[in-house]
Formats: structure tokens, sequence, C-alpha cells
């Protein structure tokens, strides 16, 4: 038997592990988006009156609203690599700096939210650039429901730990979640990669060729020359694009 067919034998190779690492920054990046309800539900958090703090909350979805269409041209320009490198450090960084931001003002306050959503704003859109390339087609359906999973139990592990880091002051609910993301950015700097077959050991094992043959994608270096303006017009078009926009809108009111 073939390398390739070894992969497939056995069903588990290094495309799970990338998507492993995709779904730890996908609960992280909902945990961190959480922990700022759960810091603001506190009446003593300095620096910020009762009457702000929905603006606050919502600084963050201008934010996240304005990188969702720049997310996917870079990480078909870039790669998803270094596309999802750039989305966990910037909006780690500004998240870090919240309780630093509350002591200088309301303002400065708003103004690191706005920018952190920036950063995860490029999250998703990656995450579907990612998937493109290492999700074969017959195991789409799993693998980013799996890497999806990640948003609710984020949120779910915001809920449990950051009230208790609390205990030892607001600062280490952010610290805590900010070394967590840390360690990934180091992570997945050294194993990750924007597609199989830019990624040596998983073209030595034959696993590259084996996705590569069940995806509907074109080569990694193919899709990167694709000139095509960042929101296509014929998306536009599609009656099924607005009735996922509806849905998000619908659904969205959580937040």
């Amino acid at each position: 038997m073939n390398k390739s067919g070894t992969c497939a034998e056995l069903g588990l190779g290094w495309r799970h592990a990338e998507c492993f690492l995709v779904f730890l920054i996908v609960l992280i990046c909902y945990a961190d988006r959480t922990n700022i309800g759960i810091v603001l539900a506190q009446a003593d958090f300095p620096g910020v009156p009762h009457e702000e703090k929905g603006n606050i909350l919502s600084s963050f979805f201008v934010g996240y609203f304005c990188t969702q269409i720049i997310g996917g041209y870079l990480a078909r320009r870039w790669g998803s690599k270094p596309t999802l490198l750039l989305a966990a450090a910037v909006w780690t960084f500004f998240d870090v700096l919240t309780p630093l931001a509350a002591h200088l003002g309301v303002s400065v306050l708003v103004f690191d939210r706005f920018c952190m959503g920036l950063g995860e704003g490029l999250m998703f859109p990656t995450q579907h650039a990612f998937s493109s390339f290492w999700v074969p087609t017959h195991e789409r359906a799993f693998l980013i429901t799996f890497m999806t999973s990640g948003q609710d139990l984020g949120s779910v592990a915001a809920n449990v730990i950051s009230p208790h880091l609390m205990d030892f002051g607001v600062a280490c609910v952010f610290i805590f979640w900010g070394t967590l993301a840390l360690l990934w950015l180091l992570a997945f700097s050294a194993i990750g990669a924007s597609a199989p077959e830019v990624h040596s050991r998983c073209v030595r094992s034959g696993e590259a060729s084996w996705i590569q043959q069940g995806r509907s994608t074109a080569s990694f270096q193919e899709a990167k020359l694709v000139g095509e303006f960042p929101l296509p017009r014929r998306l536009l078009r599609e009656p099924c694009i607005w009735a996922i926009f509806a849905g998000h809108v619908g659904c969205n009111y959580a937040w």
C-alpha cells in the first residue's frame, strides 16, 4: 500500500492536527469576546460607568464587521497561516490591554475593543479559506463542524473559568487567556501551514497528495494567482448568500 493509501486507510493525519489547532484558536477567540461581558457584569470594574457598557460591548462588533471581507481576501492572497497568526496576535494584544484601557478612560476602552474586533473579524473568513485547502470533500461536514464547535466551547469555558480568575483580579482574566493565545501562536507558527502541499511533513507522508485528490479547490499557488475582486459581484446575485446573511442577522442577537 502506498503512503497516500495509508493516510486514507487510517483516517488520521496532519489534516486532523491542523484542524485541531484551528479548533483551539476558535475556542480562545470566543472565550476572549465573552470575557468582557463577564467582567462588565461586575459593578467594580474600574473606569466604566454603567451607562457606557453598551457602547463598549458594541464597539467590538463595529471592528468585527470591518474586517470580514478583508480577512477572506488576505487569506487567499497570503495564505491562511499568516492571516490567522496576524488575527490572533492583533486581537490578543488589544484584549490583554483591556484593563489598562479601562483605567485610561471610556474612550480608550472603546477604541481598544474596536481594535480587538478588527483582529477577530479576520478569524472566520480565514478559517473557511483554511478549510478549502486542508479538508477533503468527504470529511468536510465533520471537520468544519469540529473546528466551529470551538465557538460554543469557548463561551462555556470563559463562563466557567473566568469568574474564578476574577478572584485574583480583573487583569488575571485577560492575562490567562492571552497566555493561551501566545502558546497557540508559537505552536501554529511551528507546525501550521496554509495548505497541505506547503506542509513539508504532510507532503513527505503522502497525505498532501491524497487531500488534493479529494478536494475541489485548485492548488495553493494557483489559487493565490486568481485575480478576483474581494467581494465578487456574482456572490451578490446568489439567493443562498442572502439567506445565510438573513440567518446570521436573525440569530446573532445573542451577542
